[in-house]
């Protein structure tokens, strides 16, 4: 991937943690490598329900940023269940597949979605608006959908 031209707001000291979730490993190694000039500690799993017991332990958590399709759990799921356990804990959710009308459904709901393959800019400023508004409601939100 190329060099990121799009800074967040101010270089992490590396108390600021994300956890990241989805079930090809090439694509964790992706995401870490667009985040890792940033200075967050990161924590990855291909494993969703691993996810949900980091999220209900202590860990301080800044963002998740979890796969929408994923065969034990989906990301819709996840992203719900971690609501419950954590409702101020902003998602980023990825795919691969999704067509322009499901993620354009996803926005509308007030949902950071980034679409696999991501051009870089775009999913840093996804990361970036997702960190600026985790205290946000997301209402709308279902994972049946």
């Amino acid at each position: 991937m190329s060099k990121c031209p799009i800074a967040f707001p101010a270089k992490h000291d590396g108390t600021a943690t994300i956890l990241i979730v989805d079930d090809e490993q090439g694509v964790i190694e992706a995401v870490c490598e667009s985040l890792r000039d940033f200075g967050f500690s990161l924590i990855t799993t291909t494993d969703p329900h691993h996810a949900l017991s980091i999220i209900r332990g202590q860990q301080p958590l800044a963002l998740l940023i979890t796969d929408l399709f994923m065969p034990s759990m989906n990301g819709a799921r996840l992203l719900k269940a971690t609501r419950k356990l954590r409702p101020r804990l902003g998602a980023v959710v990825l795919t691969g597949i999704a067509s322009e009308q499901e993620l354009l459904k996803w926005r509308r709901r007030g949902e950071h979605i980034v679409a696999k393959p991501w051009p870089e800019d775009e999913f840093i400023t996804t990361v970036t608006k997702a960190l600026a508004e985790p205290a946000r409601k997301h209402g709308g939100f279902h994972a049946a959908n």
